[in-house]
């Protein structure tokens, strides 16, 4: 009996049950108007939501396991180790496609949004990029540069790294940087599993932001999760409330972005840039999580809960 309860495909029953719920569910969240002539609002706010902060705020230690393979932590960034290379395969395949060349990465400057404790920004360096990594928490900066200068300072290692970090430690939001630095900057730009903790009203404003950092000839990547009665049941009952694999609160299933809307944010020029080519989600894939092995892999036909996007201009 408890097997059965535990298993996400109840909570999926017991959702669907309710038919008010299966409308919610099947409608989604309403999406956020996107004003057409740009709205002062937007441009005030910031796509930093100061209460998700603290969620992701962790020691270098916690972002890196300390040789923990387990993905387990004290807080929400446990499950990110396990995820980063499903991640990291999924852009250097596609920064290959994109560029029509094997290890295109290499020399490319990349930018990563909330770099975190820089599993990411690592990980492409070692591939070969220049990387720039920006991060809502003062902490989670502190423990990258801490993490990545450790690397620096030991000889074996040292030599794995065929690129470079720059982590800014001034640098909170893509909007600043924007605002700082200008448009057309990184051949590629990277948000993963970022937007989920944004403001809602701010999410296509945010991805506009990001799509304005890249080069004409660049690429972006995005990853969240969807919005869908499988997210709910595995991502928030089953994870955060049952499975305990993140914090309970760590996610508000309401931020969640479908397949459909991250398109629209994407096509969306909320920032009037004068590209003659408009940009698309070119591919979206989904990523599952093996229990069994403990391991993420990636799964083109199923997107209904995490999921990773390409995008570029057409």
């Amino acid at each position: 009996m408890m097997k059965h309860l535990l298993h996400p495909c109840y909570f999926v029953q017991k959702l669907t049950r309710n038919h008010s719920i299966v409308r919610l569910l099947s409608v989604g969240t309403p999406l956020p108007p996107q004003s057409d002539k740009g709205s002062t609002t937007n441009t005030a706010r910031s796509s930093v939501d100061n209460s998700e902060i603290s969620k992701f705020t962790a020691t270098s230690d916690e972002w890196w396991g300390d040789g923990d393979n387990t993905g387990s932590s004290s807080n929400a960034v446990g499950p990110l180790r396990l995820m980063n290379p499903v991640r990291c395969q999924f852009i250097q395949r596609w920064t290959d496609a994109h560029y029509g060349q094997h290890g295109a990465i290499k020399g490319l400057r990349v930018l990563d949004v909330g770099c975190g404790g820089g599993l990411l920004s690592e990980t492409l360096a070692r591939a070969g990029a220049t990387v720039t990594g920006i991060d809502a928490s003062p902490d989670s900066i502190r423990a990258a540069k801490s993490h990545y200068d450790s690397l620096m300072n030991k000889e074996g290692e040292r030599d794995t790294m065929r690129g470079s970090v720059d982590y800014l430690e001034n640098c909170q939001s893509v909007e600043h940087l924007l605002s700082e630095i200008g448009p057309n900057q990184f051949d590629i730009v990277c948000a993963l599993e970022v937007i989920e903790h944004v403001p809602r009203e701010m999410q296509g404003k945010f991805i506009s932001d990001c799509r304005s950092l890249v080069k004409d000839d660049g690429c972006m990547f995005v990853s969240t999760l969807n919005r869908t009665a499988r997210s709910l049941a595995l991502a928030i009952f089953g994870a955060e409330m049952v499975l305990r694999m993140v914090p309970p609160g760590t996610h508000d299933w309401g931020k969640f972005v479908t397949v459909d809307e991250m398109s629209r944010y994407i096509e969306n020029d909320v920032n009037h840039t004068t590209s003659l080519k408009p940009w698309s989600m070119q591919f979206a894939s989904g990523m599952q999580f093996n229990p069994i092995t403990n391991e993420w892999f990636e799964n083109e036909l199923d997107t209904e809960v995490n999921y990773i996007t390409y995008s570029a201009r057409r």
